[in-house]
């Protein structure tokens, strides 16, 4: 059976071809009642490998079509229009040529990549800056998080006011607006005051109960108190590259934090919000929001 990969493809769909198909049908039909078995053209078995492999490859150009329809190099009227919805945008007027309206679809999307990738590069080679990243809302709609129509956060940890301005205003593409919690006033290159907004996250405190056990104890000198397991969860969570803006805190990654230490087993874990009454079996933080892991925090208990 040939091997050659199918489908969906960095390059493009590729679809099973008719021969193809009936090639891969004969080769199955012979290794299920050998080679003897007749495939002729005129035999009831050659008949039905052609049927099938036809009717095979109506699905494949089937599935080939829905693909194109989704491209915006390929899509054309109704179709164009409905991948233009699912990327918040629209025909500027009722006439606008779909030739007009697809190059302005693709080049809002490369547009939008490339402010998020270079934004991210640009912030991060910043002197003190720790941790990026850019909440983007390409729709024409306010998201549930209050994320604005057609808007851009930068969410930035360390790094002075200045100069976190002067590069998000330095990548700044027309078109888009900027929102955050920080406003800096700068002046660009024709000395007009530009307010440049961004976004300072809010540190989470997070509460949180382990109970753990030993496996084997017994004649170690190597055993950790509680006040040690702490700090090592502390110190996990703190350097953990999942615990970062938006994270969402499950017990599986709490009980992780720990899963390397030998002969230690995490029998339970609680987390809450420190200011909330009740623990929670997740915890959702927002765009605007990272995990706060204090000593003070934490506690540990050995059963």
């Amino acid at each position: 059976m040939s091997h050659l990969v199918y489908g969906v493809l960095p390059a493009g769909f590729v679809p099973r071809t008719f021969e193809q198909l009936k090639a891969e049908l004969e080769e199955i039909l012979i290794r299920s009642f050998g080679p003897s078995i007749n495939l002729s053209p005129q035999s009831p078995q050659g008949q039905l490998v052609d049927n099938l492999a036809r009717f095979a490859g109506e699905g494949w150009e089937a599935a080939q079509d829905i693909y194109q329809s989704f491209d915006p190099r390929s899509a054309v009227g109704v179709n164009l229009d409905i991948i233009a919805t699912i990327r918040g945008q629209s025909r500027r007027a009722i006439g606008e040529s779909d030739e007009d309206f697809r190059i302005r679809l693709i080049s809002a999307t490369e547009t939008t990549t490339n402010l998020t990738e270079d934004l991210i590069a640009s912030l991060t080679a910043l002197t003190g800056v720790s941790r990026v990243s850019v909440n983007l809302n390409e729709t024409n709609d306010i998201l549930a998080d209050g994320t604005p129509a057609n808007s851009y956060s930068a969410v930035v940890i360390g790094g002075s006011d200045q100069e976190v301005a002067n590069v998000i205003w330095k990548t700044h593409p027309a078109g888009i607006t900027m929102f955050g919690n920080t406003e800096f006033e700068i002046e660009d290159d024709a000395n007009f005051c530009r307010i440049i907004k961004f976004t300072r996250p809010q540190s989470v405190d997070i509460e949180v109960e382990i109970k753990v056990s030993f496996l084997d104890s017994s004649g170690s000198c190597n055993i950790l108190t509680e006040e040690e397991i702490e700090f090592l969860f502390v110190s996990n969570a703190s350097n953990s590259s999942k615990n970062t803006f938006g994270f969402r805190i499950l017990p599986s990654w709490i009980s992780g934090l720990l899963s390397n230490e030998p002969n230690l087993l995490v029998e339970s874990v609680r987390f809450k919000r420190l200011t909330d009454n009740a623990y929670q079996e997740v915890i959702d933080l927002t765009f605007d929001e990272i995990a706060n892991f204090d000593l003070n925090n934490i506690s540990v208990s050995i059963i």
